[in-house]
């Protein structure tokens, strides 16, 4: 029985092992696939495409998604790899690191920062909605996270959406003199104004859209990983420690 196209390109995936990572570098072949693969590829914003382990098949960076396609461009995958020996999701890792460029080329005068008295451990950036009630819990507790060495830096994410109460309120908390000092003024349900200014907060919002951001708080680590909701500072140290 002949299998459809996606089906065997499936089953190929699977009887593999693993896909590589990145490689440093490329023969002349693969620099010229990669070229002809982009081309093939409109709309998508691919920032590197690289071989893989599979004959043929090359892995496509689009920050922060991951796909998979052949040298021809005409078979095209979206999911995860996994080991079927180890149970390892290998796709995850590549992701992770995709999400993590995205969120390193956000610029961090941007953010609202909360840093550790002592030494910086591990810094989480937070996508936050003044109006979450778990996100008012994680402020509340922000002490326990710099006391851990944990830096805290925040993105604005209102679920309500463009010009809900929450963004509005976001706006005026990002274009306050002490944004610091606004922020837990506001969680505290606490009225917060502010002369205009060139907020931030819709490129936050379009940031979270396109990360896959879709609740609050949202946690991205220093090495990529994003977890959604609450996570207790030392819970959340233990993961952090955990790489």
């Amino acid at each position: 029985m002949k299998l459809p196209t996606y089906q065997l390109f499936s089953a190929i995936l699977l009887a593999f092992m693993f896909i590589t990572g990145v490689n440093a570098e490329l023969s002349d072949s693969d620099k010229s696939a990669a070229k002809d693969i982009a081309a093939k590829l409109p709309g998508i914003e691919v920032e590197n495409i690289l071989p893989s382990s599979i004959p043929g098949l090359y892995q496509v960076i689009a920050a922060p998604q991951v796909l998979y396609i052949s040298r021809d461009a005409k078979l095209l995958f979206y999911g995860d790899i996994i080991n079927r020996e180890t149970g390892k999701n290998l796709t995850t890792p590549i992701r992770d690191k995709a999400r993590l460029t995205v969120i390193n080329e956000t610029d961090e005068s941007s953010m609202i920062v909360f840093t550790p008295k002592k030494e910086t451990k591990h810094t989480i950036t937070v996508f936050t909605d003044i109006d979450c009630g778990y996100c008012k819990k994680l402020h509340s507790e922000m002490s326990s996270y710099t006391d851990l060495g944990i830096k805290v830096r925040y993105l604005a994410y209102p679920r309500a959406g463009l010009n809900s109460p929450s963004y509005k309120k976001a706006v005026n908390v990002w274009c306050a003199k002490d944004r610091n000092k606004a922020i837990t003024v506001a969680k505290l349900n606490q009225n917060v104004t502010s002369d205009k200014c060139d907020d931030p907060v819709k490129k936050h919002m379009l940031l979270g859209k396109k990360l896959g951001v879709n609740g609050t708080p949202n946690l991205i680590l220093d090495d990529g990983r994003m977890i959604p909701g609450y996570v207790p500072a030392p819970k959340l140290l233990d993961i952090l420690n955990k790489k």
